[in-house]
């Protein structure tokens, strides 16, 4: 469907293309008939809902994942939603527009260098409270990167969780869905847990505090065979070295062994960068980043109030019983998991990855 600025769709006038993905593209506009002109952003879809390609059960788990994201709305940290319904055969889905770009964009602004450590930890704070909200409703996002993170007065806001995976199912040729720099071992067994939600705020987190991601290849298959099987490495700088367990944590291959929560990664981040023994690093990092706001107070968000969320401060609240963090370890011999990444790598060097979910 082409679409130009001064088209109407439904009660909303488009003005500005601000991109497009994997679902649809993503237009500025205003509402018609409004005594205040309030921007907002509206997406709209590019499948034709109405066509045989979609099919019924593909439209009704989009319609039921686009009222989950309306239901989700009213946390600080996830873009809230305002409207959504169907035009001409596409889903819309009208959110209050961000202004301040996506943290790819600041990424992007910040080049191949660490970003402040304070701030990074204050960013993956603000992640993981959207994240203990999404969760508590019972949505795994299974596409968080730093794209999906829109920034708003310095906070960072969730969006586009669980659409991308239902919008691009019938042209898909992998077998898996998601971004791939920031899939877990266990999204490529297509196997769904809130801890491929927490692996992924575990790359953002390296990748701000390193300036690269920790898993990288030259092509498809080098890349996923990084993930499945190369070291975590090392982060670099005094100051992040702290944080190095819990990134270590959230990056580990087996699911059991990851943080169990948004709210335990949370916690353990918190109480690693506010522990007193790192003081005098917090200090030297916030010097060398004057205009970097000091690290958010986290929020809890099991009965959040309609715009911000309960709050409550967790600063010095330790962190929850936790197994020792520990390396990861190779598969043992002949086990499960060791058969299920060699499949999984020797399906990647064909180009396919098939699945193993039976092993």
């Amino acid at each position: 469907m082409a679409l130009k600025a001064g088209d109407e769709i439904g009660q909303y006038v488009l003005q500005a293309r601000l991109g497009s993905g994997g679902f649809g593209s993503v237009w500025k506009a205003i509402r018609k008939g409004s005594l205040i002109e309030i921007p907002v952003a509206v997406k709209v879809s590019h499948e034709d809902l109405s066509s045989e390609e979609v099919g019924d059960r593909a439209v009704e788990q989009l319609l039921a994942e686009a009222r989950a994201w309306v239901s989700a709305s009213g946390h600080r940290n996830v873009v809230p939603v305002q409207d959504a319904g169907i035009w001409d055969g596409h889903l819309l889905l009208v959110s209050e527009l961000m202004t301040e770009g996506s943290l790819r964009t600041h990424l992007n602004r910040v080049g191949a260098q660490p970003m402040p450590a304070v701030e990074a930890v204050r960013l993956t704070l603000g992640v993981l409270a959207g994240l203990e909200h999404l969760h508590g409703l019972g949505i795994v996002h299974r596409d968080l990167k730093p794209e999906n993170i829109l920034l708003q007065k310095g906070d960072p806001r969730i969006t586009d969780f669980g659409i991308a995976r239902f919008a691009t199912r019938s042209t898909q040729t992998r077998g898996y869905s998601g971004t791939l720099q920031y899939m877990s071992p266990d999204a490529f067994e297509n196997r769904v847990s809130l801890q491929m939600d927490l692996w992924a705020v575990g790359v953002m987190l390296f990748e701000m505090l390193a300036g690269f991601r920790p898993f990288d290849g030259a092509n498809e298959a080098q890349l996923i065979r990084a993930i499945l099987i190369d070291p975590v490495p090392t982060l670099p700088g005094e100051a992040t070295a702290v944080l190095q367990p819990v990134v270590q944590r959230a990056l580990e291959r087996e699911v059991s062994r990851r943080f169990t929560s948004a709210e335990q990664f949370r916690r353990a981040l918190e109480v690693a960068w506010l522990a007193p023994a790192n003081s005098a690093l917090r200090a030297a990092a916030r010097s060398k980043s004057p205009a970097a706001a000091p690290p958010a107070t986290p929020t809890a968000t099991s009965a959040p109030a309609a715009g911000m969320g309960n709050q409550r401060p967790l600063a010095g609240t330790p962190p929850l019983p936790d197994a020792p963090v520990q390396a990861a370890a190779p598969p043992a011999k002949n086990s499960p998991a060791k058969w299920r990444t060699l499949l999984v790598l020797g399906a990647a060097s064909l180009g396919t990855v098939f699945w193993v979910t039976g092993l």
